[in-house]
């Protein structure tokens, strides 16, 4: 800031162009950042407002395949119409169902060695356990394919015949009286 003296001996107080030019400058910078970060804010909104609409599918989606009565070993896919329509992204939805394998490790194999009679790789159990690997994947705003992952276990039934007992009562026959066992401590 400067004082300039007029011709009628009176000083006036005010700025130069060129410190007017800086500071119009600064601000002009300082604006376009500002929009910047407003910008890169809303981009991150819709990409989290992306991934939690594919979690929320994923897991509506796979909590139908955990209730679902005939599960079978394979491969699904599909795509979700009704959310393509209401917000205009193509989600799609991809199923592997497989038998689960536990991880082999030291531990593991000292206890089966331990409890042979709880040996897990024994056919003749009435169960065994599917491993659900469901994907959610989806293009928005054509940036590349994303997608959304979720794993879970399910016991399922091997087979119907062998939950019936063989030595089951036939028709007309009393099913015998289940032992009890009592113990006193004195």
């Amino acid at each position: 800031m400067r004082t300039v003296e007029h011709r009628n001996g009176r000083g006036c107080i005010g700025f130069t162009l060129l410190e007017v030019m800086v500071a119009v400058s600064i601000l002009g910078i300082s604006l376009v950042i500002i929009m910047q970060l407003f910008s890169m804010g809303l981009k991150s909104s819709t990409i989290d407002r992306d991934y939690s609409r594919a979690l929320i599918l994923a897991r509506t989606k796979l909590g139908e395949f955990m209730v679902q009565k005939d599960l079978e070993e394979g491969q699904d896919s599909g795509s979700f119409d009704e959310v393509e329509e209401a917000f205009g992204v193509d989600y799609e939805w991809f199923l592997e169902v497989s038998e689960y394998e536990p991880p082999v490790s030291e531990e593991t194999e000292h206890l089966k060695a331990a409890q042979p009679g709880l040996d897990p790789d024994n056919d003749e159990l009435p169960y065994k356990l599917l491993a659900l690997k469901l994907q959610v994947r989806w293009q928005s705003g054509g940036q590349s394919n994303k997608s959304v992952s979720l794993t879970s276990l399910r016991l399922v039934q091997n087979d119907d015949d062998l939950l019936t007992s063989p030595a089951s009562p036939g028709e007309g026959e009393a099913a015998p009286e289940p032992a009890l066992e009592a113990s006193s401590r004195g």
